[in-house]
C-alpha cells in the first residue's frame, strides 16, 4: 500500500507526461536494492505490473495484494429504464480513478475537492 499511496499523493498531480516519468522512476526505486534505504524490503509482488504505468492499476487488497487494472471494459450496461441517452456515463478508467477515490473520502468523512476543465466528469 505504500507504492500505491506514493505513487497516488506525490504524483498524482502530475500532467500526464511527467506521471509517466515518475511511475517509472518510483519502480526502479522499489526494484532496484542499490537505491533504497536497507531497513526497506520489497518483492516484486509489491509494485504495479510493468506494462503501462502505476497508474493503470489499483491495488486490491484481498487475502494478498493484487495490481488490477482500473478499468476492463466489462463494467458497461445500459439501464432498463434509461429514457434520456443524456443520463448515460460511460465508465472509463478515469472516471473509475475518480469513482474510488471519491468513495475512499466519503467512507472517511474527508473533504474532497475534484477540479478540472469543463466536460472531464467531475459531476459524474
Amino acid at each position: 500500500t505504500l507504492v500505491f499511496s506514493l505513487l497516488w499523493s506525490v504524483g498524482g498531480c502530475l500532467p500526464g507526461d511527467s506521471r509517466q516519468r515518475f511511475s517509472s522512476m518510483l519502480r526502479e526505486f522499489c526494484l532496484n536494492k542499490e537505491t533504497r534505504p536497507k531497513t526497506v524490503s520489497m518483492d516484486k509482488s509489491v509494485i504495479y505490473p510493468d506494462r503501462g504505468t502505476g497508474y493503470d492499476y489499483v491495488l486490491v487488497v484481498e487475502s494478498k495484494p493484487q495490481w488490477r487494472p482500473w478499468h476492463d471494459g466489462s463494467q458497461f450496461t445500459i439501464p432498463p429504464d434509461c429514457s434520456n441517452i443524456s443520463n448515460i456515463i460511460i465508465p472509463t478508467q478515469e472516471t473509475e480513478v475518480v469513482r474510488y477515490f471519491l468513495d475512499l473520502f466519503i467512507r472517511n468523512s474527508s473533504p474532497l475537492l475534484v477540479v478540472g476543465p469543463t466536460g472531464t466528469g467531475k459531476s459524474a
